[in-house]
């Protein structure tokens, strides 16, 4: 198994805050809000650590 950088699982949660944001007409806080509340985040984490 490769162990990824934080700096890269950071850098890739951000960008994907920061695409579903523009999909969705949302800022960027809104959008990880939305993640924030729905525990969307912890979907997404996993992605993060297997790219």
């Amino acid at each position: 198994m490769v162990t990824v950088p934080v700096k890269d699982k950071i850098e890739f949660t951000v960008s994907l805050v920061s695409d579903f944001a523009k999909k969705y007409s949302l800022s960027t806080t809104q959008a990880f809000n939305y993640f924030d509340r729905f525990n969307k985040i912890l979907t997404i984490l996993p992605l993060a650590v297997s790219i």
